[in-house]
């Protein structure tokens, strides 16, 4: 509220001293009138500036701002105004009484003595020291009016390099051009705006030729131009002119008759496309070079039909008048019409022998991009969408009755229980597999049925992609990897000791002696030979049952596999030998035609087995170096090795083994990709207490079970590099049917050999823990 108030306030005085008008007269009268005036206007002024910082202190806003803003610039006004007024008043009564004209006929004098004697009477000159003694010859027998005095010096002082400004209504300073170029009146950029500047008012006119011409425009007006009053400078693409308004129309007048009729010399590109750019250089230097003047220096002037040249990667450079330059550009087009092109397309057709069609445009894709020199890039498409899977149908069941259990509790019939993965997905019939291959490789264009590759190509760059393709079209390096997979499983299982005693009135107290030995499938104690002993009870002895069991079993599994695969250089191949087995789900809810739900075993139908993937990379030797000669093969293999048995219960366990690696093998040698070694070892002892403790008859009185499992796993892999496809390969397959595992004799030999000595193993086994002693 506070600062409104002096707000108003301040507002109200404005507007009361607006009118105030301050008359003056001459002589002494008049003096004091101005002193007391401009006072009194300063005065206003301070007050002014002073309320300004008031302002700021009790955080005003932009009205107070703008009305005091106003008022500064009214008062300021008035001062200039006041002033100039008393300076119109003195110099009026100053030439009045002075005479109406003068000679200026003052031969030789400074520049002080030229001021002082025609240019003192209007304004205050300061003079600095370095102009004071500058000497001017004037001669003149005409008489010149006094108003027309300052304009004269004005003139005088201008082209002699010396200006003239206005520090305020008494005073002027004399300054040289060149020491203070700033000391203008205007900036303008529009030749039409210099017509509003009388002629010698000092100026800064921003001038834009042609980005072409820039250097040798400012050469040619600083060639023009008086350099004691004009300074040019170049800043970007554009010329600052620092000088007198008479002298800028004519340097611009200069311009308009001289480079604008004549742009002077361009510079071209041309782009050949049939002639490299070193034949159409030496073309025009023919016809345009004169042979008289090869061997002038790089100085000597041009002529006006000459023409230059400069040779760059993306063309041919032509420099010179802009007719020589078109006719030189018209030489060129006639002789490239007259050639054949280069860059015309081209159709070739060609048919693949050995390689892949899709892999030699792929290829060759690359390569011909490379050699046009484009990097474009290709926005790779996104894959189909996977076909939605269908939702699992399911037939609803319905709610239970009263007194019925609520729904079955097991997993619907869509969700199968799967114990273990399969090692391999389900057969699919290659008829309904997806082969959608890309068909398009850009300016390469495939036919997969006749296995060929149709070419639209440049016709300079025809016999490159035709060197290129026998390079790529040749019979591809094939492996022969022979895989062997070796695992032996020996399960040994011993139980002796006594299964039942029973003393008593507990006894069958019957006198009988049997022994059993059941080996059926389904026999409860399968392989265990059973001695039953039974007597009555009497005078020599209670009634007791006593059973003695027995079992030696053995089981000798061994699964040899050795498969081989032919695989092409980098190609992946998959080996497969997997057996398809139904397993138990268990029972799910089956829906009925009549109505209400029952109980159904459901089973899955999986593949358990072998599966190897390999890939192979051949590193060809040096065949001029012996130590490098050899050759070398990078296998990256992937392999699974399920193991199943059977159950009663159709729930087979799997043991899988998973080798995954890479490794580099010399050509013909042999790798073991992976060992596993497994060694299970169970003893179980019961016995009766007390009677179990006792030496040497211990053993009748107690149970004993041992079970050994040993497994051991070996995979061996071969790779031999086939060079000639016929003749490598028939000696492969000759070599390996000779040496298969079995057909030699060296190898029954060492077979039989290994059987004995696993025969006497058990048999010793078995009497050491017959007779052994605790």
């Amino acid at each position: 509220m506070k600062g409104s108030f002096i707000f108003l306030f301040w507002a109200g005085c404005l507007l009361a001293s607006q009118d105030v008008s301050y008359p003056l007269g001459g002589g002494v009268e008049g003096a004091i009138t101005f002193n007391s005036c401009l006072a009194d206007l300063r005065l206003q002024l301070k007050e002014t500036f002073e309320k300004t910082a008031v302002l700021a202190d009790q955080g005003g806003g932009d009205l107070e701002y703008a009305a005091l803003l106003t008022e500064i610039k009214r008062l300021r006004s008035k001062i200039r105004e006041l002033e100039e007024r008393w300076r119109a008043s003195v110099v009026n009564e100053l030439a009045a009484g002075d005479e109406p004209y003068a000679l200026w006929d003052v031969g030789e004098a400074t520049l002080s003595q030229l001021i002082m004697e025609y240019g003192a009477t209007d304004h205050l000159y300061i003079i600095p020291q370095e102009l004071s003694s500058m000497k001017i010859s004037l001669f003149s027998s005409i008489p010149l009016p006094r108003e027309s005095w300052s304009e004269m010096i004005e003139m005088i002082l201008v082209q002699n390099g010396v200006g003239i400004k206005t520090l305020n209504s008494f005073v002027k300073q004399l300054y040289i051009f060149k020491l203070d170029p700033s000391a203008i009146q205007a900036i303008v950029s529009q030749e039409k705006d210099l017509a509003l500047f009388s002629n010698y008012s000092r100026l800064v006119f921003v001038f834009s030729p042609s980005a072409e011409h820039l250097k040798s425009v400012q050469a040619f007006f600083e060639r023009f131009s008086d350099q004691r009053q004009t300074t040019i400078q170049s800043i970007g693409s554009k010329l600052v002119i620092s000088s007198t308004k008479e002298a800028i129309e004519k340097l611009m007048g200069l311009y308009h008759a001289i480079w604008e009729q004549g742009r002077g010399r361009v510079a071209r590109i041309f782009n050949p496309t049939k002639i490299s750019t070193e034949e159409a250089e030496k073309v025009l230097k023919a016809l345009f070079a004169d042979p008289g003047i090869k061997g002038r220096p790089p100085y000597y002037p041009a002529g006006a039909d000459e023409l230059s040249f400069l040779s760059l990667p993306q063309g041919l450079v032509l420099i010179g008048e802009t007719e020589t330059v078109d006719r030189g550009q018209q030489i060129l087009k006639d002789l490239e019409s007259q050639l054949e092109d280069p860059g015309e397309k081209v159709i070739y057709w060609y048919c693949c022998k050995h390689a892949n069609p899709e892999d030699v445009a792929q290829v060759l894709e690359k390569v011909y991009d490379s050699l046009l020199g484009c990097h474009l890039e290709k926005r790779q498409e996104p894959a189909p969408p996977p076909p939605p899977c269908p939702a699992p149908t399911c037939a609803p069941i319905p709610p239970a009755e009263p007194g019925q259990l609520p729904g079955p509790i097991y997993p619907p019939a869509f969700q199968p229980f799967n114990p273990v993965l399969p090692a391999t997905a389900p057969f699919v019939q290659g008829a309904v597999l997806d082969k959608s291959k890309q068909n398009n490789f850009g300016n390469f264009i495939v036919d997969t049925k006749t296995s060929s590759v149709l070419m639209v190509v440049r016709r300079e760059e025809l016999p490159k992609i035709k060197s290129i393709l026998k390079k790529l079209d040749v019979p591809k390096r094939m492996v022969q990897l022979d895989v062997l997979l070796v695992e032996k499983k020996l399960t040994d299982r011993k139980q002796v000791g006594i299964n039942l005693l029973r003393l008593g009135t507990s006894a069958s107290d019957t006198t009988q002696n049997a022994l059993t030995f059941d080996n059926e499938e389904k026999a409860l104690h399968k392989g265990i030979l059973s001695f039953m002993f039974s007597r009555t009870g009497g005078d020599h002895g209670p009634a007791f049952d006593l059973t003695y069991n027995f079992l030696m079993a053995q089981e000798d599994l061994r699964i040899n596999a050795n498969p081989s695969v032919l695989a092409i250089n980098q190609t992946p191949a998959t080996i497969s030998i997997v057996e398809e087995i139904s397993i138990d789900n268990g029972a799910i809810p089956v829906q009925l035609a009549a109505g209400g739900v029952t109980f159904e075993r459901s089973f899955t139908r999986a593949q358990y087995g072998i599966t190897i993937n390999l890939t192979p990379t051949i590193h060809m030797g040096d065949a001029e170096d012996e130590e490098e000669k050899t050759a070398f093969v990078s296998l990256e293999t992937n392999l699974e090795f399920d193991t199943t048995h059977m159950t009663v219960n159709e729930r087979p366990p799997v043991n899988r083994r998973h080798i995954e690696n890479q490794v580099c093998v010399a050509d013909g040698e042999t790798v073991i990709l992976g060992g596993l070694r497994r060694k299970m070892e169970e003893d179980v002892r019961d016995k009766i207490p007390f009677l179990g403790d006792l030496p040497g008859i211990g053993k009748l009185f107690g149970l004993t079970k041992i079970h050994d499992t040993n497994t051991e796993m070996f995979v061996f892999i071969t790779p031999r590099i086939i060079r000639n496809p016929v003749d490598d390969l028939r000696k492969i397959r000759t070599m390996e049917y000779t040496l298969r595992p079995g057909d030699t004799p060296e190898f029954l030999e060492k077979i039989d050999a290994a059987k004995n000595a696993q025969r006497k193993r058990v048999f010793d086994n078995s009497m050491k823990m017959l007779f052994d002693m605790y």
